[in-house]
């Protein structure tokens, strides 16, 4: 169904993509709940768009080995669950990275074929959450969202430089 010259434009695609996550030191605090989760082999980045749901993948790229980045609102894609078999089996990848996975108009069932069929992580990203509750396919015990918060005020003084490291948290009476 994939030529080998379609996966070695993915696979093209995702080393640019590597590269550019590399620009990104820092992590959100949400980073340790994705890169520690063992658990569901689909979880989903759920938040507002610009809130840094790519970056986070362009960073779990560079650090989960054999993965692989696909930008769903970017790519012809039309089978994800053959795509996602023919990386697993003849190139190894074992973590996918799917950004605007709602851009693909089977992701619920190709997600669930996924889960059922293959031995493979996915992370994937959405702005809109809510469908997956809403789905025709039951993704519900299949995959796990995890919101990503706007920064809150000690994570933007980090990120922008005008504190060395991350402030403790404070409760309303401190």
């Amino acid at each position: 169904m994939y030529n080998i010259n379609e996966i070695h434009k993915l696979i093209e695609l995702s080393e640019l993509m590597r590269q550019k996550g590399q620009k990104y030191p820092k992590k959100r605090l949400i980073f340790s709940d994705l890169i520690n989760d063992d658990t569901p082999t689909i979880i989903g980045i759920s938040g507002l768009r610009g809130i840094g749901k790519t970056v986070i993948l362009t960073q779990l790229l560079n650090i989960i080995q054999n993965s692989l980045y696909i930008s769903l609102d970017s790519t012809q894609i039309t089978d994800l669950f053959e795509l996602a078999k023919i990386l697993s089996k003849q190139y190894k990848i074992d973590t996918l990275l799917l950004d605007e996975i709602h851009y693909f108009p089977y992701w619920q069932r190709d997600l669930k074929k996924i889960y059922d069929f293959l031995e493979i992580k996915v992370y994937f990203t959405s702005s809109v959450s809510l469908q997956i509750l809403k789905a025709k396919f039951d993704l519900s015990r299949r995959v796990r969202i995890i919101n990503m918060p706007i920064f809150s005020f000690r994570e933007f003084l980090w990120f922008y430089n005008h504190t060395d490291k991350l402030l403790k948290k404070l409760n309303i009476t401190d």
